[in-house]
């Protein structure tokens, strides 16, 4: 394709609780945050900016449980959780990357997931200053690069 045609866009997706004041700053024409109800409550709206409140009223038992009827790979975790005391997982996940993996698994099987990138893609076709129209079925490239300085999971 004719350099002339072509558009970049720029998203950023951040999980957890440490990249609030980036995504304020950050130039890409999309940036979604996941994170658990309090911290995504305490961003200012911008026009870029898809936030994604995690835990709703669940707790870590209530979502493990769940998830376990589909994914048995998370019984070790699930009996863990337990032995401890139950946590609310909308203020948070108990700096515990598993359960946070959890709950974005748990959004996909509950298909909360799917209609967050569908967004995400109207919104670069917006930005690139293109429409589904313009875009030929099946004929679209989604690249996803690490920050630098970090891996790709």
């Amino acid at each position: 394709m004719d350099s002339q045609y072509t558009n970049q866009a720029q998203v950023d997706i951040m999980v957890g609780g440490s990249f609030q004041d980036y995504a304020q700053v950050s130039r890409a024409q999309v940036v979604i945050v996941f994170d658990n109800q309090q911290e995504v409550s305490a961003i200012p709206d911008k026009p870029n900016l898809i936030k994604v409140p995690l835990g709703g009223d669940d707790t870590v038992l209530s979502m493990l449980t769940r998830l376990y009827a589909s994914r048995p790979d998370v019984h070790p975790l699930l009996a863990e959780y337990e032995k401890r005391p139950n946590i609310h997982l909308g203020s948070g996940m108990a700096q515990d990357p598993r359960l946070g993996a959890c709950v974005i698994l748990d959004l996909d099987l509950r298909n909360e997931l799917k209609p967050i990138f569908e967004e995400t893609f109207i919104r670069i076709l917006e930005a690139v200053n293109g429409s589904l129209g313009n875009v030929p079925h099946g004929d679209y490239l989604l690249a996803f690069e690490p920050l630098e300085g970090t891996s790709p999971a």
